[in-house]
């Protein structure tokens, strides 16, 4: 569960009549002058009477001959003998009406337009948003990493949500909004919708969230009447306090590698030895207490950080991204192995760090134990990172920006260098894209 995460749609207008007022020029055209008969009568002026977030009235001036007028709104025409059209019951959006004066004897006028833009219901009691975080941690979920809420409706028809850090949409719109929303498919959607409407909602978490930052929970709703309503609150995060254990790695080190893997223009790859030294830098994370954010280690540059685990002594790094559902395109790291694949796996480290010399040095290794469905054991020697999947047919898809590309490998030294910042990283799990190639694993 990552971030769950418009049609729109518009009920017949509500027709309410008035009386209509006489212009004071009368008789004539509203602008002094008479329209002589068998002539074209005056084009009526349209405005803005009133407006909220559902409804307008648009009133115009009497024109002389007129009997009636035809009013356009949204293809439909409706004939009134007053001088203004109220519509009502209406979802956010922007609307045109069209009026014509009519009179018999007379040539219709030209056609008057105003534009109206509504920005929606601002209370609704057919539904209700409610947001918080967890008491306590439940599945990995706590106050620092997810964003609770419960939605309770009745009649609702549709729901389409969005999570975003408050900053990020600071000065969005509700049209912004709108256009960044999110649908349930359409196999979910009926079961949501189910609870939404029963007596005890629908509750669920957004995880993957950063400690100490406020978010804004963005929900349209559509009840069976075509009647949206856009509700949004605002709720912040705990801030991560980091674990000790965390913290000790949390500086800049100087690493060793004694071997890279290199793909050339074919995709064909080549290990071999070659010395490299390099800079990581470690900063605490806000997405959890035991994990921290790597900077420099991905071979793709500074620009694609990554993150690690922190467990006692031992930092695993998971160098990649996950992409999806799929068992086939899950892993972070590439393999050698002579078994087929068919290992069922979501997230394993790319390199395994193990800190000595009270946390001036460590040791890491890509050679990880692994199991297969049977409980078989399998060793695995990572050659590279920043894998983008593996398919059933052994096919292995990397992030590769050109070729050749060069990754680093086997076992490397670490050697801490200097305390890093104390500001904390943002959350390193999403990673830009790239372009793609695959080899097949022999």
């Amino acid at each position: 569960m990552k971030k769950f995460f418009s049609m729109m749609a518009v009920l017949a207008a509500m027709f309410a009549f008035v009386a209509c007022t006489k212009s004071t020029d009368e008789p004539g055209t509203g602008n002094g002058g008479e329209t002589p008969k068998g002539g074209k009568l005056a084009t009526p002026e349209l405005t803005i009477k009133e407006q909220d977030g559902t409804s307008f009235t648009i009133a115009w001036n009497a024109v002389s001959g007129a009997e009636k007028y035809k009013v356009n709104f949204k293809g439909d025409n409706k004939d009134t003998t007053e001088c203004e059209y109220t519509f009502e019951n209406l979802n956010a959006g922007k609307y045109t009406v069209m009026v014509i004066a009519m009179g018999e004897g007379y040539e219709n006028s030209d056609k008057a337009t105003i534009n109206v833009e509504l920005t929606g219901l601002t209370e609704a009691d057919w539904f209700t948003q409610e947001v918080f975080l967890a008491e306590d941690e439940e599945q990995g979920l706590a106050k620092y990493n997810s964003v609770w809420f419960t939605w309770k409706g009745t009649g609702i028809a549709d729901v389409k949500f969005m999570l975003s850090p408050a900053e990020e949409v600071k000065d969005y719109t509700d049209a912004d909004f709108r256009g960044d929303l999110s649908s349930f498919d359409a196999e979910q959607l009926p079961v949501v919708l189910e609870y939404v409407n029963s007596a005890e909602g629908f509750t669920n978490a957004f995880n993957g969230c950063d400690g100490g930052t406020n978010y804004i929970l963005c929900t349209l709703v559509t009840n069976t009447d075509g009647v949206e309503y856009m509700v949004k609150n605002e709720i912040t995060t705990e801030a991560v306090v980091a674990s000790e254990e965390a913290k000790a790695w949390v500086g800049t080190w100087s690493v060793n590698s004694h071997n890279i893997y290199s793909i050339n223009q074919k995709g064909e790859g080549t290990k071999s030895a070659q010395e490299e030294v390099f800079t990581v830098t470690i900063t605490e994370s806000s997405s959890a207490p035991n994990e921290v954010v790597i900077d420099g280690f991905s071979v793709l540059g500074n620009d694609w950080p990554t993150f690690g685990v922190v467990e006692g002594d031992t930092l695993y790094i998971l160098n990649g991204i996950y992409l999806g559902d799929d068992d086939t395109c899950s892993y972070y790291w590439v393999g050698w192995y002579d078994e087929p694949v068919g290992l069922s796996i979501q997230q394993y480290p790319s390199n395994v760090v193990t800190m000595a010399d009270e946390g001036t040095t460590a040791t890491s290794t890509n050679k990880i134990v692994l199991q297969d469905q049977t409980g078989a054991n399998i060793t695995v020697e990572c050659f590279c990172s920043d894998v983008m999947g593996v398919t059933p047919d052994g096919y292995i898809q990397f992030f590769i920006e050109a070729f050749p590309a060069v990754f680093r490998s086997g076992d490397m030294e670490w050697t801490k260098t200097a305390a890093a910042p104390a500001a904390k990283s943002n959350n390193a799990r999403i990673v830009p894209s790239a372009m793609q190639t695959s080899i097949v694993v022999k």
